[in-house]
């Protein structure tokens, strides 16, 4: 009769919504999980973000401590250079009154012989100039060990100046690769965020599509 037919398209009725039901939960479920996975994700690419930047920010340092190190150096070997040059003009004006003494005593010791008279005057100019000459020997001793000591200084200062300049490089190499890195994150993150837009959205929407069907089968 028509109330049992009704009721048959009635029960079909239900069997479908509940089909549909059935079928938009597990859409639901699976977008549930997406979105969780994109969360992680984003966790992941923010754990990781946060890692580049610190890595970034100690290369940082070491490369400004190495600059200012370098810049030391750079004086120190400025005024070293400056050092050697002065024992070097001071070792060629100790040359030059060794040779000018050296001379006078030759020609004191010439006159001795030719003026006789003289010759304890003489003598005695003689016995000074040798004394002048062995302090200016001594001197110039000195001299050419400081000058010898400074030139041992120089070697190692610039050997730690190209040290520094290896290092520099090496941090600056590290920074730009470190920077790469965090250009990729951040394509990363913001895909994540993209994805989790979509999938809140999804899920939303599958949300109301539920509601609406219960609501009619309320009805």
């Amino acid at each position: 009769d028509a109330l049992t037919n009704e009721l048959a398209e009635l029960m079909a009725e239900r069997s479908k919504v509940e089909r549909r039901r059935d079928g938009i939960e597990s859409r639901i479920e699976s977008a549930n999980r997406a979105l969780e996975e994109a969360r992680q994700l984003h966790q992941r690419s923010a754990l990781a973000q946060t890692a580049t930047i610190s890595k970034v920010t100690e290369l940082e340092r070491e490369q400004d401590s190495a600059e200012r190190e370098l810049e030391i150096l750079k004086s120190d070997h400025a005024t070293l250079e400056r050092q050697i040059a002065a024992a070097n003009a001071r070792m060629h004006e100790l040359e030059t009154q060794r040779e000018q003494l050296e001379l006078q005593t030759a020609a004191q010791v010439s006159e001795a012989a030719q003026l006789s008279a003289e010759q304890t005057e003489i003598l005695a100019q003689e016995e000074a100039a040798n004394a002048r000459l062995s302090e200016l020997r001594i001197g110039i001793a000195t001299e050419e060990q400081k000058h010898q000591s400074l030139l041992a200084l120089r070697a190692p200062m610039l050997s730690r100046q190209n040290e520094l300049r290896e290092v520099i490089a090496t941090r600056r190499a590290d920074i730009e690769s470190y920077r790469g890195r965090l250009i990729a994150q951040d394509a990363e993150t913001q895909s994540a965020r993209v994805a989790i837009a979509s999938q809140t959205e999804e899920q939303t929407r599958r949300e109301a599509d539920v509601e609406q069907l219960v609501a009619e089968r309320a009805k």
